[in-house]
């Protein structure tokens, strides 16, 4: 017994110094602005070769044939030199982080961010807020990215009220928006998008094939069950132990104070703010529901169709909704408690918010450059047809098969985070080329679903990436990629597992990925 403790006790070490390695290695390497600014270059430089060798090849759904778009030509230099601007403003974390943030600096300014948290963790034990985080982030894909851009800095919050490490929380519910983007225990618009591109590649072969939102339902719920107890292990039992060396976070970097949560006790003017804050977050909840439930009502278009059923609509809505719920009731309470004497200390607040990520904006400038530049040139594009081709070739069936185009989706996720545009380009080669091996294509969707979320929340090529990395620096100015890195290989890892051993438990035992969603043909 003390031989195998010895070993389990040696191994954890050896797990810890990596990981310490990682955040090392990583924390040495240059500021975040100059790698995007390193990347940003480098893209132009592939683009110029990739042109100067004529790569190409053939887009599967469209037949037409695919090229490396040369940044340095001179249309390239006039699409770099004319699109700058609104390659910034168009950035997704920084179109969506700005007015979010305007509303953050208001709750947390007028303090009912503290009052509010620190209350919830006086009352919640810690070891019960991971298990609670990770469901919620697994469960927010049904707001689209928007999880993206709240739950992180939430859980931060969150966790050092009950006396926890805020970059260990905000990396806990990033992880488990992106690893977790394809468990649900609902049926949303994402299961209606990927499912229309898999019936629209399948009808290719057959044009009768319907692939129903629901074919994947009953994989994803108990996905939801599996990564979230995975999640919660790696958390508590791998992270947590070893969080002490970050750094003192609760030096005051972040504003927030040191509290004790054993004695904390609401005084009756909070109480009183909170209520009023309470009221008025019903009332506009109330007014919103009027908007959408009605077929008559205010916030549905001419086809009868919420703002929020809307995929056009959707994201911007649920953002909206969410800058609402948090900034109006901040400014309730801040003049119940006089935290907000006129609108000058509202503004100041919002202020203030926007202050909090300037180093996050200015990332954002340059990111938001490699992302464009990276979509324009066709170079993703081009890796991930060519790999959708190898697969193909390989020859596997079976369990192998489904096992390497998990594998092959987290590589292409890599360097192409998006799941549709992904799936737009590989459904038309890989759902008919399945069929005729005698697949369903709701299985072959749920194989690139899987592989496609598990490295989400890893890929600097993320855009999120960036704004976590500038809420991780709130609380530790030292922190760098390598800090964030040390804690997202766990998780991924993690997820990694439970994906593909529940996979294998499901795909062995012939079990249906939900209704209309059989395995075989």
């Amino acid at each position: 017994m003390a031989n195998a403790t010895n070993k389990t006790g040696e191994k954890d070490a050896k797990f810890g110094r990596f990981l310490s390695g990682v955040e090392r290695v990583g924390n040495k390497l240059p500021d975040t602005v100059v790698i995007f600014i390193v990347l940003d270059l480098a893209i132009l430089l592939v683009s110029w070769l990739g042109g100067l060798f004529h790569w190409s090849t053939v887009h599967p759904g469209t037949g037409k044939t695919v090229e490396v778009f040369n940044l340095l030509s001179p249309a390239g230099l006039q699409y770099v030199f004319s699109n700058m601007y609104q390659n910034f403003s168009a950035f997704a974390p920084f179109a969506i982080a700005m007015p979010l943030f305007l509303a953050v600096g208001v709750m947390n300014k007028s303090g009912l961010m503290e009052t509010l948290f620190v209350g919830f963790g006086s009352k919640v034990k810690p070891q019960f807020l991971t298990i609670i985080i990770v469901f919620i982030g697994i469960m927010s894909n049904l707001m689209s990215d928007a999880g993206y851009a709240i739950l992180p800095a939430m859980a931060a919050v969150l966790f050092m009220s009950v006396g926890r490490n805020p970059i260990l929380g905000m990396c806990c519910a990033y992880t488990a928006c992106g690893a977790g983007m394809a468990a649900n225990l609902l049926i949303g618009i994402s299961d209606a998008r990927i499912s229309a591109t898999s019936q629209a590649a399948a009808q290719m072969l057959d044009p009768k094939m319907v692939v129903l939102p629901t074919a994947n339902w009953y994989f994803i719920a108990a996905a939801t069950v599996v990564l979230t107890i995975a999640a919660t292990f790696v958390t508590d039992k791998i992270l947590e132990p070893r969080m002490s060396r970050t750094g003192d976070w609760n030096s005051g970097a972040a504003d927030v104070k040191k509290i004790d949560l054993a004695t904390y006790q609401a005084t009756a003017l909070q109480k009183k703010g909170m209520r009023a804050a309470g009221i008025s977050v019903l009332v506009l909840a109330a007014i919103i529901l009027i908007g959408v439930l009605p077929s008559w009502g205010y916030l549905r278009g001419a086809d009868g169709k919420s703002v929020f059923g809307t995929q056009a609509t959707q994201l911007g809505s649920i953002v909206t909704s969410i800058i609402l719920f948090i900034g109006i009731p901040g400014a309730v309470y801040g003049k119940v408690v006089g935290s907000f004497k006129n609108s000058k200390d509202i503004s100041s607040a919002m202020g203030a918010g926007v202050v909090d990520i300037a180093s996050f904006i200015v990332l954002c400038f340059f990111a938001g450059q490699f992302t464009a530049w990276f979509g324009k040139s066709n170079v993703g594009i081009i890796f991930s047809i060519e790999g959708a081709n190898f697969l193909k070739s390989i020859g596997f069936s079976g369990l192998p098969l489904m096992i390497v185009l998990a594998l092959i989706t987290i590589l292409l996720d890599i360097f192409v985070p998006s799941a549709n545009a992904k799936w737009a380009i590989l459904a038309p080669v890989l759902v008919p080329m399945f069929m005729m091996l005698g697949y369903h294509p709701a299985l072959t969707q749920m194989v690139y679903r899987m592989g496609d979320s598990i490295v989400n929340s890893l890929t600097p090529l993320m855009p999120f990436f960036a704004l976590l990395l500038g809420l991780a620096q709130q609380y530790d100015k030292k922190a760098g990629i390598g800090t964030v890195m040390s804690l997202l290989m766990p998780y991924t890892l993690a997820y990694f597992i439970g994906w593909v051993f529940l996979f294998i438990v499901w795909f062995l035992f012939k079990l249906p990925m939900g209704p209309g969603g059989p395995l075989f043909l």
